[in-house]
């Protein structure tokens, strides 16, 4: 008697998300995909509390009086962020 092999199905969904991942980072570049990750999970599993104190911090800057580090923080990731965008684009002008 022949034993029949289970075959394993690839699920279809999981190649066309890693698929989309693949089309945002090449379209944002490597740092701004990392970003956009930490962001995502920040937004899905942060506390309410966490998600105010964040807000607070970093997006309407409040207290940097006493702290100028979020200032400085923001400042640096916008840059690191625009500076991929741009050598991903002119990458892509390169190659046509």
């Amino acid at each position: 008697m022949s034993k029949k092999k289970k075959s394993r199905k690839k699920i279809p969904a999981e190649g066309a998300v890693i698929k989309y991942l693949a089309g945002i980072m090449k379209e944002v570049g490597l740092i701004g995909f990392i970003v956009l990750v930490i962001a995502s999970v920040f937004l899905i599993w942060g506390t309410t509390v966490q998600k105010r104190e964040f807000i607070d911090t970093f997006i309407l800057l409040k207290n940097t009086n006493q702290n100028q580090f979020p200032c400085v923080i923001l400042t640096l990731l916008l840059l690191l962020v625009i500076g991929s965008i741009y050598s991903n684009k002119m990458l892509k002008l390169r190659r046509e």
